[in-house]
């Protein structure tokens, strides 16, 4: 059994992961497939989310939609999406669900603002 300092490292070095612009989760890459509905455009996404996720801590919820993915996308492929992703927010729309766009255009944005620095 592992000891509450391993689970404490896993987590931290699970969280440390997790807070890097160019990981996100599948939810978040499902949703925003939905929301571009262009294939031309999100189908690195696509690929992403076949890959592997990153492991998760051993005590972590095992849901697929909290898997994360390391996305690697040159700002080529990856300006396209945010302009959409801005445009969507603009016009208020909302995802197939109902939901809002809350947090879509700061996660996206803060990807590219990473690949541009």
């Amino acid at each position: 059994m592992a000891s509450k300092d391993s689970i404490s490292d896993a987590w931290n070095e699970y969280r440390h992961l997790c807070d890097q612009p160019n990981v996100l989760s599948r939810w978040m890459l499902e949703q925003t497939i939905q929301l571009i509905n262009d294939p031309a455009l999100t189908q690195p996404l696509a690929s992403v989310i076949v890959g592997t996720p990153l492991g998760k801590p051993a005590d972590q919820y095992q849901n697929s939609l909290t898997d994360m993915f390391v996305v690697s996308m040159t700002k080529h492929q990856l300006e396209p999406i945010v302009v959409e992703v801005r445009r969507a927010v603009a016009e208020n729309r909302t995802l197939p669900t109902g939901r809002g766009l809350g947090g879509f255009e700061e996660s996206w944005s803060e990807y590219l603002e990473w690949l541009n620095a």
